[in-house]
């Protein structure tokens, strides 16, 4: 389990306002302001997966790979892309745990915006993604906090569990393309935002402001979901100036 804790230390700009990037990958990242007063920052959040490759064994049974958003606000439906391996249609979508409910069946085939990256060839090996099916799942208002889990089955067998975190903060589901400061996308502190990488690499921006003296704490959830990512979270002002942070 890996968990990250970055506190932005800032410094004003002229103007006394700003905004700051993060660049993320697939995860979900909770971003909480701890108050005081007005500075200009940037957060940057870059993640590094392991990703599929050819040459590796061609799965044979089901298998699940992800489900994104990995999680959702209480009170509210939330559309997901659930990701596997040799699942055919109308396989079952169990969640386990109270609180949270969906559609029994996996029927529709959906695919996420994904973008080479940048520092792939275009003569060199795909990537391969795993195939996405669609579905949705509504959190109760007052489902339990923390970790509910999910899995899918079909009469080729079925898969292992995995999880899906239920929270407090409002979410945000990041959209590509993000990858420059120039695309960043706002986002409002406190937030939980869902990302995934794109690739090897992929770089995420959001922006969000902050005052002077504010501290700022990203808390990414990668391992704790399975996830094999490597995140790298960094802060910068609005001058492109990386920000003072401990891990």
């Amino acid at each position: 389990m890996r968990r990250t804790i970055l506190n932005s230390l800032s410094t004003p700009d002229k103007t006394g306002t700003g905004s700051e990037h993060v660049q993320q990958g697939r995860g979900r990242m909770k971003v909480r302001e701890v108050s005081v007063p007005v500075l200009s920052a940037t957060l940057i959040l870059l993640m590094l997966a392991t990703t599929n490759a050819l040459g590796q064994q061609v799965p044979t049974d089901p298998a699940s790979t992800h489900i994104f958003p990995a999680g959702g606000q209480r009170g509210t439906t939330v559309p997901v892309r659930v990701g596997g391996e040799c699942i055919s249609p109308y396989t079952r979508f169990i969640l386990l745990g109270s609180g949270v409910a969906a559609e029994p069946e996996l029927i529709e085939k959906v695919q996420g915006r994904y973008e080479p990256s940048p520092r792939r060839k275009p003569n060199e090996t795909p990537i391969y993604y795993p195939r996405e099916w669609k579905s949705s799942i509504a959190i109760a208002q007052d489902a339990p906090l923390g970790q509910t889990l999910w899995r899918t089955s079909s009469a080729r067998g079925g898969t292992g569990a995995r999880p899906f975190l239920v929270g407090d903060l409002p979410e945000f589901i990041e959209t590509e393309s993000n990858s420059t400061p120039e695309a960043a996308e706002a986002i409002k502190l406190p937030v939980t935002v869902n990302g995934q990488i794109a690739g090897e690499r992929d770089l995420d921006y959001f922006s969000f402001k902050a005052q002077e003296g504010d501290v700022v704490t990203a808390d990414v959830a990668v391992a704790r979901l399975g996830s094999t990512l490597e995140p790298v979270v960094e802060f910068y002002d609005s001058r492109g100036q990386r920000l003072v942070a401990e891990e």
